[in-house]
């Protein structure tokens, strides 16, 4: 499991170790629970050091966009591994259990993966800025990290994709990375993307802003996650530009988002994961409209999936386990000649108040 490091920083990184034997990445199985060592280095070679475990305070309170200057510490990744950089005021130990809690149940995992956070500022800007971000559809916002503050991270990153067995050896795309790192992060892009620049190592990255709190940084930060999980998404599947993966480019953000509530839900002790994923996908609704676009596009994507199931047309346990994306198959199958795919995103919305919550109408289940 991954646990904490007895009087880290806030700019600690830690290692979840999957599939830690071998020099193969690769977990076909669920992964026994996972251990977690760091190392430090100066420019010498790292020394190892053993991880404590701490308890995780309750997320109520909202995020500090600022951090003190701290020299780099570097650590290497192995196998099956979870990195994380954090840059923001939310703490290590609850950032360990949100990894711990989403890694928790994988029907196994192939990647190694990177999870860095940052902070940024106020909204200056509602609209992406596409020509900021060479074609990525942030917003610019303030940035709250100083140049050395931002010069530290990327030196980390770095130093952890040089310890990757693919970009490690790549140095031209180690450069694209960081180029594109340090795009996002000088200019105050709202990043929350998972960047997957080979099948084998993952990225997370979330700007995390100063208006959120730490469920909003959660929720983020776990969907974001399980896209890394998702082991093949359409760039793995062929030409992601074919006309059947922006048909089922729904079910990919929305099995993110319907594992994030699960995730939540067991993190915070409820029972309610349909209801309040219902809620919310209702409120969407009510503030857009009825296609999957309109409004909360995950989330209304996450209750057309909820009533696949609800209609015997999908397994749970495939969207909670992560398998349905084990191979390709899921971006054929779920496509618009699916009857029960064009029902859902033709029916998700009407959700209705009923006793004790929020459940789909009869004509959503008729049919």
């Amino acid at each position: 499991m991954l646990v904490a490091l007895k009087g880290t920083s806030m700019t600690a990184v830690l290692l979840l170790c999957g599939a830690c034997s071998g020099g193969d990445s690769t977990d076909s199985t669920v992964a026994p629970p996972t251990t977690v060592m760091a190392t430090t280095t100066a420019v010498a070679p790292p020394t190892t050091v053993m991880a404590t475990t701490t308890a995780a305070a309750p997320p109520t309170t909202v995020m500090a966009t600022t951090t003190a200057a701290a020299p780099p510490t570097t650590f290497a990744s192995g196998p099956g591994s979870i990195g994380l950089l954090n840059r923001t005021g939310t703490s290590i130990g609850q950032m360990q259990d949100w990894i711990n809690a989403a890694e928790d149940g994988l029907a196994g995992r192939e990647a190694n993966i990177l999870v860095v956070v940052w902070p940024i500022g106020v909204n200056i800007s509602d609209e992406p800025d596409f020509e900021r971000f060479d074609g990525a559809p942030f917003t610019v916002n303030e940035v709250v990290m100083s140049q050395g503050e931002i010069e530290s991270l990327l030196h980390e990153i770095d130093a952890w994709m040089l310890s990757d067995p693919c970009v490690g050896g790549d140095r031209y795309l180690r450069q694209e990375l960081l180029n594109r790192l340090r795009l996002w992060l000088e200019g105050g892009a709202d990043a929350a993307t998972a960047p997957d620049p080979c099948f084998e190592t993952r990225f997370v990255a979330v700007a995390a802003s100063s208006s959120w709190s730490d469920v909003d940084l959660r929720h983020v930060v776990i969907h974001e996650l399980y896209h890394a999980f998702q082991q093949r998404l359409p760039n793995w599947c062929g030409n992601p530009d074919l006309p059947r993966f922006e048909e089922t480019r729904w079910v990919g953000e929305g099995a993110a988002d319907y594992f994030t509530y699960s995730v939540t839900a067991g993190l915070d002790g409820r029972s309610d994961l349909t209801s309040a994923m219902l809620a919310e996908a209702r409120a969407s609704y009510m503030d857009g409209g009825p296609d999957l676009r309109d409004g909360a596009f995950a989330t209304n994507s996450a209750a057309a999936l909820r009533l696949m199931m609800e209609r015997g047309a999908l397994d749970e346990s495939a969207i909670l386990d992560a398998s349905l994306f084990h191979d390709c198959d899921w971006s054929i199958d779920l496509g618009d000649a699916n009857s029960e795919a064009t029902h859902a995103k033709g029916w998700w919305y009407e959700i209705e108040e009923q006793a004790g919550g929020f459940g789909f109408g009869p004509g959503a289940l008729a049919g």
